[in-house]
């Protein structure tokens, strides 16, 4: 069993397996796991639909940016796994927040298997994938990698997944333990 000697911090795009993953490779670390929208669910008392069809996605990605800094604030002497949200990396400079706290990986996941995983899933319940045709999700899924590509190749390390989640696991721990 190796260590963890930093906190990592997971990015990429929606459905592309962050928090499944990272709350598996926190069980092999023995670490905590947080899934960042999970944390602004439970210090909102809201859910981030809600967030996002009340307030707008400004105001959701201002909360998201100081639920994120209250986290690594509030756990600066700690090793944790962190899945972010797809856009977090993205907005108020959160990218070198987490730059600064840890590693960063990215979930790298063709925009096809995204796609399948996004029409296929309960993710469709999010405003911005709400009551969208297939087609419609395909296009917003091709404009946000496109946008999103930037901010997420900063990340240290890639790891471009093959969609088998034990090849997908073991591959994460060898990029993680190979410093």
């Amino acid at each position: 069993m190796y260590t963890l000697n930093k906190s990592i911090f997971l990015v990429g795009m929606p459905a592309s397996g962050k928090s499944k993953l990272g709350k598996a490779i926190a069980k092999y670390f023995s670490v905590p796991f947080v899934d960042l929208d999970s944390y602004i669910v439970y210090t909102q008392n809201e859910t981030i639909d809600i967030i996002f069809e009340v307030r707008g996605e400004t105001k959701f990605r201002e909360i998201e940016s100081r639920c994120l800094e209250d986290y690594i604030t509030s756990n600066k002497d700690n090793i944790y796994i962190c899945a972010s949200g797809g856009g977090t990396p993205c907005f108020n400079d959160n990218i070198n927040m987490m730059k600064e706290a840890g590693e960063i990986i990215y979930l790298k996941l063709s925009e096809e298997r995204i796609h399948k995983r996004l029409v296929s899933s309960s993710n469709m319940h999010r405003p911005q994938w709400k009551n969208r045709s297939s087609d419609d999700v395909k296009s917003m899924v091709e404009t946000l990698v496109l946008r999103r590509k930037p901010f997420y190749e900063q990340a240290s390390k890639i790891l471009t997944l093959v969609d088998n989640y034990k090849i997908d696991c073991e591959n994460l721990i060898r990029l993680i333990v190979n410093d």
